[in-house]
Order: C-alpha cells, then sequence, then structure tokens
C-alpha cells in the first residue's frame, strides 16, 4: 500500500452540468451531497457507508440530486477529497456520515475542533501536524439548528430517533466535519449512525438520514415543506424487519 492517497483515486465521481433543473418545471435542482466512511478497525462493514447506499436507492425529493461517496478511513483522503466535492458540485449542502460504536439513535455532531487528531487512520498515519489547518480556527460550529433538526425527526414518521452532540470523536468522522465546516458553516452537518441493527435495520437509518436531509433543506429555505416516505421506501423497511424476525425465530 501506498504511504499516501493520490488525487487520481477520487475521480471516479459523475460530473454534473453546471445550469440544472427539473424537466418541465422551473425548479432548480438542488445539489446534495452525502458521504460515508468504508471500512476500519472493528467495522469491516461500515454502517455508514451502507445507510448512504440505502438513502441513494431511495433518493430525497424529485428537485434534489442526490450525490453520495464512500471515503476512506485516511486524513490523506479527506484532504483530497473534501474540498474536490466542494469545488465540482457547488453542493447546497453537505450531510456527512460515520459510525459510532457509542451511538443508539442518530446523533447529529453541533461543531468540530481543527486538532488533536492523533489516533491513526487505515493507513496507520495521523493529520498532519494532528491538525486539519495550520491556520484554522480552533472550532467551528454548524449554523443549521441541530436540535430543531432532531426535533423534525423525532416529530416524523421514522422509527429511529435523534439526539444532538458536541463531540464528534476526534478522528477521521470530526476532522471530515472541520473540513467541510472551513468551506461553510451553514450548509453542513455530520450524523452518527449507530451499528446496523443495533436496533434500527439500514432501511430505517436511511429513513431517518432522508429526514434530516430533508429538514436541513427546509431550515435553508430549499424545501417550503417536509415530503413524506415514499411507499417503496415503508416497503423496504416492512421488509427488512420481516428478514429479522424470521432469523431471530431461528435461533
Amino acid at each position: 500500500m501506498e504511504d499516501s492517497d493520490s488525487e487520481e483515486d477520487f475521480q471516479a465521481y459523475p460530473q454534473l452540468n453546471d445550469d440544472l433543473s427539473v424537466p418541465g418545471t422551473e425548479l432548480p435542482l438542488i445539489n446534495v451531497v452525502v458521504t460515508g466512511f468504508g471500512p476500519f478497525a472493528g467495522h469491516p462493514i461500515n454502517a455508514s457507508a451502507e445507510v448512504v447506499k440505502e438513502l441513494k436507492k431511495t433518493g430525497l425529493t424529485h428537485n434534489v440530486n442526490l450525490v453520495t461517496m464512500e471515503v476512506p478511513v485516511t486524513y490523506d483522503a479527506v484532504q483530497i477529497i473534501v474540498p474536490r466535492l466542494w469545488e465540482e458540485y457547488k453542493p447546497q449542502l453537505v450531510v456527512h456520515v460515520g459510525v459510532s460504536h457509542l451511538a443508539e439513535e442518530l446523533t447529529i455532531e453541533k461543531l468540530a475542533h481543527n486538532c488533536g487528531y492523533k489516533s491513526l487512520d487505515v493507513n496507520g498515519k495521523t493529520a498532519p501536524s494532528q491538525c486539519y489547518s495550520k491556520t484554522g480556527a480552533e472550532c467551528l460550529h454548524t449554523t443549521l439548528d441541530v436540535d430543531k433538526l432532531c426535533k423534525d425527526i423525532n416529530d416524523s414518521s421514522c422509527l429511529a430517533m435523534a439526539l444532538p452532540s458536541t463531540d464528534a470523536g476526534r478522528y477521521l468522522c470530526e476532522y471530515i466535519y472541520y473540513a467541510s465546516l472551513s468551506h461553510s458553516t451553514s450548509s453542513v452537518m455530520f450524523i452518527h449512525v449507530p451499528k446496523l441493527n443495533k436496533p434500527y435495520t439500514v432501511a430505517e437509518l436511511a429513513d431517518a438520514l432522508r429526514c434530516a436531509v430533508l429538514a436541513a433543506l427546509k431550515q435553508l429555505n430549499l424545501l417550503h415543506s417536509l415530503p413524506l416516505p415514499g411507499k417503496h421506501v415503508l416497503e423496504e423497511i416492512q421488509r427488512q424487519n420481516n428478514q429479522i424476525t424470521k432469523t431471530r425465530e431461528l435461533l
């Protein structure tokens, strides 16, 4: 394995046109980027990546262009990928998702720190100088109303609940959050998800993630109302719940 990731490793995501709109309407296309993380120690299948993949299957709403990506659990990858996502897609909202063994619900983080990244990534490296930026602010906060986002999720039909947090963990999750907050504090959030089926299925977590993204877009005045989950979303949640029930009956 090479010591660092090259820029060419991250050129595989799709290109967007500059002037996009929904066919047959006057609605502009809203660009939303949602990322999950790849495998790392203790997480050979990273729940965040699986939830983001599930969200990609179900989508958000008709005038939202959803760009998803799985980010390697390395500081070098974050340094390369995050600036390019902002430059290439010019998103109205960026949502980073990570897994936490401590989480039992969706956990929406309020802030991220610049320094203190001592833990080794999957390449056995720390962040340069254990910081994201030599000149960055010590701490950056999202200006999205995280408490309101949690309330919107908890008041919705989603089975998964949400709660706010001010400790994103000083690892790649907080590192990528700080990276995006350094581009915009008004249109970024980070969400920790629990491990799959502890207690929520991937479909239930993806449904709650969908609620969170749409609630954030509403806060940003990019949506006027929160769409209900589509029939296919509800059917997939029911299918996964039935599968888990059958598995438990066999044990």
